[in-house]
């Protein structure tokens, strides 16, 4: 059986999409997935089951609306060639519904209550599933498209990335080419986002790591790409202050370099962004701070996680990209004594 699943973005999309994707190769072994995606997202496919080909879906080709219905005739023309047996639109939207909607298959499969409502119009299968998170809406998707029971409980094993040994070989080599001693204790820094309400400030980040740095034996490890260059940099800066050890490998890693990173750490503390959904996906105890976004949507997904956010803010859950009170961000007030002790009780738990 040929399949094509249709999730182009974003990263934290795509590795909430991955544990459907595991659930549809165990229960169809032979089964070869094909996926329509962006470009910039492809390496994290590494880590789906049973790839066979990846399907480009540039966004920028969508400039201008003559651009866009050619690159539209162009991609479906590919896409009906390939004659799949399922097509499983994972993404929700208009745009990726017509793939699905006019993909040659006899299961063209989506959400009954999809993001952008009229793209249902383009499945002949609509699965009605709760408005809960990510990952468990994702597989209700397909359990209702292979007639599945919906489970009490998740099998984590679908939850965790399979390691990747391309990766792994760079980032081992990274790590050996870096001052860190095996006795610390490895804690990667993330202190990026794609929001600017979701970025705690670099100050707040510097404020647990020197109280860390007073309590354990602990190496810290900045991972994000080259947009936070300077956020590594004044982390650096401030950190160096206080005779911390740090290694930097913001745009110096790739992304599945870094997500192997991730998985080798001890810990991370991180923003709400994609390099926490895939720590989230290695195993990797962490702590995600949390503002305007909805944790119970898009939040961290695993037993080893905590979420830190400020439930006496009024305005929490604001989904705002930018905030009205900005400098005073009320959402990024919060005691780093608790959070302290909360990372080094499970660092502790580690030995």
């Amino acid at each position: 059986m040929r399949v094509l699943i249709i999730k182009t973005s974003s990263l934290g999309d795509v590795i909430h999409a991955l544990p459907a994707v595991n659930l549809l190769v165990k229960n169809i072994p032979d089964v070869k997935i094909d996926w329509l995606i962006k470009p910039e997202f492809k390496n994290m496919l590494k880590y789906c089951p049973n790839l066979d080909e990846i399907i480009f879906f540039e966004g920028k080709k969508f400039a201008s609306l003559l651009h866009s219905f050619r690159y539209t005739r162009e991609l479906v023309r590919k896409i009906r060639q390939k004659k799949y047996d399922m097509v499983i639109d994972l993404q929700g939207l208009m745009r990726s519904a017509v793939f699905a909607g006019f993909a040659d298959a006899e299961i063209k499969a989506g959400f009954a209550r999809p993001r952008e409502r009229l793209a249902a119009l383009f499945y002949n299968k609509r699965v009605d599933v709760q408005f809960r998170h990510a990952v468990d809406r994702n597989l209700d998707l397909v359990r209702g498209v292979l007639g599945l029971e919906l489970a009490a409980e998740v099998d984590m094993e679908l939850l965790k990335l399979k390691k990747c040994d391309e990766f792994a070989v760079g980032a081992e080599k990274l790590l050996e080419e870096s001052p860190w001693d095996r006795e610390e204790k490895l804690v990667a820094i993330v202190p990026g986002a794609r929001w600017e309400s979701k970025k705690f400030p670099v100050e707040f980040f510097v404020e647990i790591m020197e109280k860390l740095h007073g309590r354990m034996n602990v190496c810290f490890m900045l991972i994000g790409g080259p947009d936070e260059k300077k956020d590594g940099e004044k982390i650096e800066d401030t950190a160096a202050l206080s005779n911390m050890k740090i290694i930097n490998f913001i745009g110096k890693s790739s992304i599945g370099e870094s997500a192997e990173l991730l998985r080798i750490a001890d810990f991370i503390l991180c923003n709400d962004s994609g390099p926490m959904h895939i720590g989230a996906s290695m195993g990797t105890p962490l702590g995600a701070f949390f503002g305007p976004t909805r944790p119970e949507r898009t939040g961290p997904y695993g037993i080893q996680c905590r979420v830190f956010r400020n439930e006496k803010c009024s305005c929490i859950g604001c989904l705002k990209r930018e905030c009205p009170l900005t400098p005073d961000v009320l959402c990024h007030r919060m005691d780093t004594d608790k959070i302290v002790k909360y990372i080094i009780e499970t660092l502790n738990k580690k030995d």
